[in-house]
């Protein structure tokens, strides 16, 4: 079986990490088809808190997963270029309503500072 850190992310049927729709294989693991990477499969909606829009969901989840894979928080390009958008302003007014429930935060005067805070 996956460990935690096998999971993969799915919106839809495809992985958020890569945006390539995933392959089932046997006792419920499945194949990204693009990283190659096997393990239980995440629905986006139930590893991001409750009650936020799709595209909230997918910066949380960005924040998260680069906070937890890199061991630093993403830029606001870096969110931007991951989820394919054209600039930083939309992930960035994202971002802000994230900070405005509670979910995450950083400071305006350091690089690679946002945290996730989860409502605290």
């Amino acid at each position: 079986m996956a460990g935690k850190s096998d999971v993969i992310v799915v919106l839809g049927n495809s992985c958020l990490i890569c945006d390539v729709a995933i392959f089932s294989l046997e006792d419920n693991d499945y194949l990204c088809g693009d990283h190659s990477g096997t393990g239980e499969v995440e629905e986006l909606e139930k590893v991001c808190p409750p009650g936020l829009s799709a595209a909230q969901r997918r910066v949380f989840f960005v924040i998260k997963w680069k906070i937890e894979n890199d061991g630093f928080s993403p830029t606001v390009r870096e969110i931007a270029d991951f989820l394919g958008l054209k600039g930083p302003a939309t992930a960035y007014t994202h971002m802000k309503a994230l900070r405005e429930l509670n979910l995450v935060s950083w400071n305006n005067d350091q690089a690679r500072t946002i945290r996730i805070t989860e409502g605290r």
